[in-house]
């Protein structure tokens, strides 16, 4: 029933180079609202470190690039998508009003 945010990003084999400042962003976010608030989820894309084989939730939301930043609501629904860069301040005013 807590609003989440997730992302989709692998800060080692990251191609945009985006991913890992994405995840610092998300972290600082974090810091301030806490779990009790949200949750927060990281999902890496290349567990393996294969690139030939992203993880299976990255295939099955049909992306083709990284990162992608998603805050959903406590009911599950997504209320912002963000593709790229992102930053605290771009994350905190979209979970905000779900708290």
């Amino acid at each position: 029933g807590k609003p989440t945010v997730v992302t989709f990003g692998t800060p080692l084999l990251c191609e945009s180079k985006m991913c890992g400042p994405v995840v610092d962003e998300i972290m600082l976010v974090f810091e301030e609202v806490g779990k009790e608030e949200a949750n927060f989820i990281h999902v890496e894309v290349y567990p393996t470190r294969d690139l030939a084989h992203p993880a299976k939730p990255f295939l099955q939301w049909g992306f083709e690039s990284e990162p992608w930043t998603f805050v959903v609501d406590g009911e599950g629904i997504i209320r912002a998508r963000l593709e790229g860069p992102a930053s605290a301040a771009l994350i905190d005013q979209a979970l905000r009003p779900l708290l």
